[in-house]
C-alpha cells in the first residue's frame, strides 16, 4: 500500500464525514456530531487531499499526523469524562480506529520499504 494511495482515501473519507456532519448532523442513530467535529473531519480530509498531492516524504507525514490524531482523539474520547470535540459514538470509534490501524500498518510498511537496501544482481 502506498502512502499516497492512503492519504487520498482516508482524505475523502473525512471529507465525506465532516461535510455529511457539517449538513446533516444526525446519522440515524450511529453517529451525532458536533459542529466541532465536522470542522476537525474536514481539516483531516483537506490535510488528506492535499498529502496525497505531495512527495512521498511528505504523504508519509501526512500519513502519520492523520493517524496519530484520529489515535489521540479515540483514546481521549474513551477516557475523558467529558469529550471536548463532542460526543462518543461507537461508530465514530470505529472509523477513527481503522483510520489508526490502517495508517500505522502503512507507515511502517513505507519506512521498512526505505530501508530495505535493493537487491544486487549476480
Amino acid at each position: 500500500m502506498d502512502v499516497r494511495t492512503y492519504d487520498r482515501l482516508t482524505g475523502w473519507v473525512c471529507l465525506a464525514l465532516g461535510v455529511a456532519g457539517w449538513s446533516n448532523r444526525l446519522f440515524s442513530a450511529y453517529m451525532d456530531m458536533t459542529r466541532t467535529e465536522a470542522i476537525i473531519w474536514l481539516c483531516l480530509g483537506v490535510l488528506g487531499v492535499l498529502g496525497a498531492r505531495s512527495r512521498r516524504r511528505e504523504a508519509l507525514f501526512t500519513c502519520c499526523l492523520l493517524w496519530i490524531t484520529c489515535l489521540v482523539w479515540t483514546i481521549w474520547g474513551w477516557t475523558a469524562r467529558v469529550p471536548w470535540p463532542g460526543t462518543v459514538e461507537p461508530a465514530e470509534h470505529l472509523v477513527r480506529i481503522l483510520i489508526f490501524i490502517w495508517g500505522l500498518y502503512t507507515s511502517v510498511q513505507t519506512v521498512l520499504r526505505w530501508l530495505t537496501p535493493p537487491p544486487t544482481q549476480p
